[in-house]
Order: C-alpha cells, then structure tokens, then sequence
C-alpha cells in the first residue's frame, strides 16, 4: 500500500507510525525492503522513510492540526466571525 502511494503522490519523505513500527526496528526495515523492492527506482531514489517522533499520538495531533488550520483559515475565519453588519 505504501508503494502504491509513492507512485500516485511521489513524496520525498514517508513517515511511518503507529504500534507496530514502534516495535521494532526491524519491522521498520522490512517496511522499507518492500517498498523499495515494489517502487519504481524513480519514485524511490530521494525517498526516506522514517519512524514517527509523536509516537500514539500522531493520528491525535494530526486532526488537532488540520482542525487548526481549517479555523485559521480565510472561510474558517469568515465562517466564525459571521457576516458584519454594516451601516
């Protein structure tokens, strides 16, 4: 699945979380020897693929972010400040 999203999106860098990689850092490796031997060469030769720094919490931050930058945004910000009245 991983390789399939590195030929749809070609990133420069994946990062991998969640309990099973936290694990071991050899179900790490063996993420990245399936990737690598099921991506295009292209696709891969800048690719890193890295183990999350957040931990459990990724998924938990992730959605507190992309919350976050919906509310900040223009139509965010339109949206809670309603229309203005104006004389």
């Amino acid at each position: 699945m991983i390789a399939l999203c590195i030929h749809m999106l070609n990133p420069r860098h994946v990062v991998v979380g969640g309990e099973i990689v936290e694990a071991s850092d050899d179900l790490l490796s063996a993420v990245r020897g399936v990737v690598y031997r099921q991506a295009l060469p292209l696709a891969t030769r800048e690719l890193s693929i890295t183990r999350s720094e957040l931990g459990r919490d990724a998924a938990m931050v992730g959605a507190m972010v992309l919350g976050i930058e919906h509310l900040l945004s223009p139509a965010g910000i339109g949206r809670f400040l309603g229309p203005r009245d104006t004389p």
